[in-house]
Order: C-alpha cells, then sequence, then structure tokens
C-alpha cells in the first residue's frame, strides 16, 4: 500500500530547497585596489586606463575597472559607482592617451578623441594593494 506524504511535509521541503538555492546566488569576485600613475615621454599625461578581466580556465573574466587620471597622471581604479579596485587575477589593460596641445595643455575633448592613441597591455592584479607606472613612449 502507498502512502501519501503530507502536504506539509512537502512544502516544508520545497521551502528548504528554496532557502538552499537562494544562497546559490553569484557572489562579487575578490577585489583589488589598484592605483598607478601613467607617463607619456616622462611627463603626467591625460589618460583613461581600462582593465578588463580576461577569461581563462582558471579566471572566469567580469566587469571591467576603469579611471582617468588626474592632472599628475595619477588613477586609482573604480568597479563600480560604489566600490573601487578590480578583480584579481589577469587583466587586458588600455590606455588611451589625450595628447596635450604645444603649450602642455590638453586639447579640446573632440581634438583629443580624434588623435587619442591606445596602448594595449597584460597585467596581473593580486590580491591586496596593486600600484602600476606605465611609461608610454612614441
Amino acid at each position: 500500500m502507498i502512502r501519501r506524504l503530507p502536504s506539509q511535509f512537502a512544502v516544508a521541503c520545497l521551502f528548504c530547497i528554496a532557502i538552499g538555492l537562494a544562497g546559490c546566488e553569484k557572489q562579487d569576485q575578490s577585489l583589488a585596489v589598484v592605483t598607478g600613475s601613467v607617463l607619456f615621454n616622462g611627463v603626467a599625461a591625460p589618460a583613461q586606463i581600462t582593465f578588463t578581466p580576461v577569461h581563462s580556465k582558471d579566471q572566469q573574466g567580469g566587469r571591467v575597472s576603469s579611471a582617468s587620471t588626474d592632472d599628475d597622471g595619477q588613477f586609482r581604479l573604480n568597479y563600480s559607482a560604489e566600490k573601487e579596485g578590480a578583480i584579481v587575477g589577469d587583466h587586458r589593460v588600455e590606455i588611451t592617451l589625450f595628447p596635450a596641445n604645444l603649450n602642455g595643455q590638453p586639447t579640446s575633448l573632440s581634438e583629443a578623441s580624434r588623435s587619442a592613441k591606445s596602448v594595449k597591455l597584460l597585467r596581473t592584479v593580486k590580491a591586496g594593494a596593486n600600484h602600476f607606472c606605465f611609461a608610454v613612449t612614441y
């Protein structure tokens, strides 16, 4: 003779499964602080820096981190509006330089975007603090 499980037991099982699945939600990957500087021909340069996680068998990829340099060529990466840093692991780094005019002042945004130069590199972000100095010459 087959007995039916009480409906309360079935509901309790479904509730436990739902709670267990809620815990499987994707968590943010480990972030590390990334700072640095960009020099063009030995001088602080206006630039945009982008770190894109590399997808590999050991790394899932993930959200891009980016920053712009300040007047001294320094940057601090942002992962999101609320979080600083970059995902720990290997990254494709793209540095877009915006050239200055003859007086050393940044050009207008429209002129700069037409004459911007990009450099692409590979770097590894490690747990903890990371500082990268990018010295670019042409």
